[in-house]
Order: structure tokens, then sequence, then C-alpha cells
């Protein structure tokens, strides 16, 4: 007999994937039906029957959000928000864009450490609501060793072509906003509810002083490999491109998530990216380039701790110095705070554990919300359908395929391509979960 009945969504494959599929391993092992499935994935909507046990999603802001998980997926007797956002910037928690308000503070939202409980509980969230376990995408390296990073390194050599006896320097981009479109912006400023001008200021010409750093390290380093990992919604890459044309020591690489390759790279190098935990969880040789001073709204409240290489000179001066000599830039105490996994827990073990509960105790929220909101989210996800149809139309049927000369719909395909999973890509990741389980670092 089941356990319940779970569904998991994410929306960001590269970020998200890979720990929903290590979550749904954990339900299946606990007895729960789970299913994972993608936001736009039309053939997973449920537009008219009963929700699951428990629907966990990838962030939950507000009432709209609930009437649309509602209207895809039916109405759950409880929603788990992973919160994949917690190491903000003082400009974004001053705006509480990330923090749940109105239906949305009744679900049960995941905390990686008691900063962000704090944060959330100082807001009005109920702390009974706040399950505070550690981040469950850390999981994914509790325990890694040096055996098991050289193996992801020969993995990825042979996939992309790479030598795996140079050293690889990573590039962990988040220039979101570096010459992002018009388009785009307005978007972005109507989700957020405020001007981003600045940001699209400070990303582009901070990434046009890296690249140009980088630039010189490519020169200055030709037996070495330089790999680009732009991020998932880092759109405009042709500067990118154009440098990866010039130097073939530079690969520009989107495929898979920021843990395979701080597994595999020998330095790590980033900008504004908390991905830099990841790299201090496993203690490799990571560093934070900083060209131009960050306004202190905008930088990562956890970041601002940091010690950063503020100049070409410092930069290529620690490339060619020993990287195990130089100190790391952030502090353990630093992190804590922030990520309860410091101390060694597995957080995706809490969470069902904490599920189980939940069902065994008929958990029930109270997630009501206006008819007129529910009704809009409907039209919306009817909207997603009918072009998730015409997507898949457009893919076993050539003559469709003109579609993608409008504007609208190169869009909405393209997020498509870029968000969806095939079976085989989704079968090679279960395929690297188990590698991490024989290699101990994942329990069941």
């Amino acid at each position: 007999m089941s356990s319940g009945r779970v569904i998991i969504v994410y929306e960001r494959k590269n970020r998200e994937l890979e720990t929903a599929l290590l979550l749904q391993s954990k339900f299946f092992n606990a007895g729960f039906e789970c299913a994972v499935t993608q936001f736009y994935q039309g053939h997973d909507f449920n537009l008219l029957g009963a929700g699951p046990d428990i629907l966990i999603v990838p962030h939950l802001y507000n009432e709209l959000s609930v009437a649309r998980l509602i209207a895809r997926y039916g109405r759950p007797k409880s929603i788990i928000n992973l919160q994949y956002e917690q190491v903000l910037s003082d400009k974004w928690e001053r705006l509480g864009h990330h923090n749940p308000s109105g239906t949305a503070m009744n679900a049960v939202h995941v905390c990686w450490g008691k900063t962000t409980f704090d944060r959330l509980r100082d807001f009005g969230v109920p702390s009974e609501n706040l399950l505070t376990i550690g981040a469950p995408h850390l999981d994914l390296m509790s325990g890694v060793g040096e055996e098991y990073c050289t193996g992801q390194k020969r993995r990825l050599a042979e996939k992309f072509k790479l030598n795996e006896t140079q050293d690889w320097i990573l590039f962990l981009s988040s220039f979101t906003y570096a010459d992002i479109s018009e388009h785009r912006l307005r978007m972005n400023e109507s989700v957020a509810g405020s001007d981003l001008k600045d940001f699209v200021e400070i990303h582009s010409k901070s990434r046009n002083e890296v690249l140009a750093w980088l630039e010189q390290a490519l020169i200055e380093n030709p037996c070495s490999v330089l790999i680009y990992r732009p991020h998932p919604d880092e759109l405009n890459l042709e500067k990118v491109y154009d440098l990866e044309n010039k130097y073939n020591n530079l690969r520009v690489i989107s495929f898979g998530s920021a843990k395979q390759w701080i597994m595999a790279a020998d330095t790590i190098l980033s900008w504004y990216s908390t991905t830099v935990v990841e790299s201090h969880y496993l203690k490799k040789h990571y560093q934070i380039l900083r060209p131009f001073d960050l306004p202190d709204y905008f930088d990562s409240v956890l970041l601002k701790k940091a010690r950063f290489l503020t100049s070409k000179d410092q930069f290529l001066e620690y490339l060619r110095s020993s990287p195990g000599a130089q100190d790391l830039p952030l502090r353990d105490e630093d992190v804590a705070g922030y990520y309860e996994n410091i101390d060694g827990s597995i957080a995706s073990d809490r969470l069902v554990h904490y599920a189980r509960k939940m069902v065994r105790d008929q958990a029930s929220q109270d997630f009501r919300v206006s008819t007129k909101n529910l009704l809009r989210a409907k039209l919306i996800s009817v909207s997603v359908l009918l072009v998730f149809i015409l997507y898949r139309f457009s893919k076993k049927f050539p003559r469709v395929s003109f579609l993608k000369q409008i504007p609208f719909f190169d869009r909405w395909f393209s997020e498509f391509d870029n968000q969806f999973s095939e079976s085989s890509e989704i079968e090679k990741i279960k395929e690297s979960l188990n590698e991490f389980k024989i290699a101990g670092s994942i329990q069941g």
C-alpha cells in the first residue's frame, strides 16, 4: 500500500532536476508514489481531478502562485516549498519578493539554515510552517571524495572531448542581466515590481571586464582548459561565444548541474553565484572575481563576507601561484548560518521523514484562493497547455515548424527546449545518482 502520492515540480532544469530525481528516489524507497514534472509539461496537467497528498515546488510567493499550482495539478492536501533562492541581496530581502505572502504562508517552507528561518519568521510566516533541514541539493556532495571527483572529471572529459590530464578552470557565471533584451527586462521588472536598469549596467560592465581577465588567462595558460558555464537565464552570450571561437582552450558548456562541474574542476571561479557554497562544501580551490565594487544593496548577504580578487593582476597572480596555498574566500562559520548541511546531515532524508509524518497525521493545509485568481490561473494553464500541444506537434510534424518564425511561439518553444528533459537525459541522471549511492555519498 502506498504511503501517499507526491508530485515534485521543477522549473529550471540545470538547477533543480538532479535534486528532484534524488528526492523522487527517496520517496520511492519510503513507499510513496512520486512523479517529477516541469511547470510547463502539459501532459502532466490535471485541470479537473484531485490533487496529490503533497506537492513539492521550487518556489511559492503569493496567492497567484498557489492558484497556478491548483489550476495545473489539482488541489493538494499539502505544499512543500523548496525555496531554491535563499541567499539574497539586501535589495531583494528589502523588497520581500522571495517571502511567501497571503495563503502561500500556509505551505511548509524548507529553510536551508537559521538565517532563512529567522527572515521568514520575522516577516510573519508561522514558525510551525518553517522546516529547517539544510539544503537538499548539497546532499549530492555529502561524502564525495577525491576518487569520485576524478571519476567525474573522466566522465565529462569523455562526453565533451576534453583533456582530463589538463587543469580545468571553471567559471560559474551569474550574468543574467548582461546585455539582456528589452522584452525580458520588462518581464522581470513586472515580476519583481521594481526598476532593474541598474542590474543591467552592473551585470554588463562586470561581464565585459571579467571576459577581459579570462582572455588574458587563456593566453597565459594555454595548457589549461577554461570552462565557461552560463547561468540558465544568461541568454545573450554572443561576446562569450566570440571568445570561444578565438581560443581553443575555452569551452562554453551549459550541460549539467553546477555540482557536476565543480566536482570535476581543479579551480572554480565565480562573480556573484552562490554555487561557491558547493565549492566550499567540497573544500575545492575557488575564488570570487570582483572587478568592480557592487552596491551594498545589490551584493549577496553571504558573499559580502567573502574576500575577493579585485584586479586582473591579482587574478592572474592567483592562477600562477599554487591554489592550495590560498585561503578560501568564505569561512565555515559564515556559511553555516545559511546552510545547516555544514554539520553533515542529509536534508533529503529529513524532508521525506517529515512528509511521512504529514501523511500519517493526515495534515491538510488551507489554500483558499479567490475565484478571480483561480479562474485566471486556469485560463493561463489552458493557454500553456495549447502552446505545449503545438510545440509537440512542431517536433513531430515538420510542416508545423513555421510557428517558430512567430516571436511569441519562438520564445515559448525555446524555453521548452531549454527546460524539458528527454527520457534518455533523465536516465543518465538516475545512473549518476546510483553512482553516488555506490560511492557512499547518499543513502537510500
